[in-house]
């Protein structure tokens, strides 16, 4: 797995540091461990509120930040990133959760149409999911072209579904205006 760090400037790209192997993000705990390994290298200082920006699988990756900011950790929001397969990122917006057949896209990992997790986040108070997460989408070019501009800027190539979570990111960043730092997940290696 490999996790980036962005710097908390609004551009369009931010730099990209890449942070150490803290395993499968899908305890409360990797999320701590992230988040100590960026104010070990000096990101930011510890306290500093963040954002985690995770590619939408069905793995339990948003209740691991989740448990992870209800122990402490000072996380601002969780943002949900899908592909054309958007059930889960739907949901976090409208509150509907409606399973189905996904479409094959080049992001395999994202083409997920149902969600284990679903039922806790459902559970869970409108106003907690309303502070706690941000759900985007986006359609594969402009993920391809996320790509192709952060290999352009740094050499870095990042694979589809950590492409599809950067640009849930920037468009976080530019509806909400929210300038803090973030952490972006990858759950593959880049192609």
């Amino acid at each position: 797995m490999i996790q980036f760090i962005t710097t908390h400037k609004k551009v369009h790209i931010a730099e990209l540091w890449r942070l150490p192997d803290c395993g499968r993000p899908y305890r409360a705990e990797t999320y701590f461990q992230l988040y100590k390994a960026a104010v070990a290298a000096e990101k930011f200082p510890e306290g500093t509120a963040v954002n985690f920006s995770v590619p939408a699988v069905a793995a339990g990756l948003l209740t691991a930040g989740l448990e992870a900011k209800q122990a402490g950790l000072p996380v601002n929001r969780i943002i949900a990133a899908s592909n054309e397969n958007r059930v889960l990122t739907d949901f976090l917006r409208t509150g509907v959760y409606a399973p189905r057949q996904p479409q094959p896209t080049a992001s395999p990992l994202l083409d997920v149409g149902t969600y284990p997790e679903a039922e806790r986040l459902r559970e869970l108070p409108e106003e907690t999911l309303r502070e706690t997460f941000a759900a985007y989408s986006c359609p594969e070019r402009r993920y391809r072209n996320m790509r192709e501009k952060v290999w352009e800027a740094w050499g870095v190539s990042l694979a589809n579904s950590t492409a599809v979570a950067y640009v849930a990111l920037q468009d976080h960043r530019c509806v909400t205006a929210d300038g803090l730092h973030a952490i972006v997940l990858s759950l593959e290696r880049p192609e």
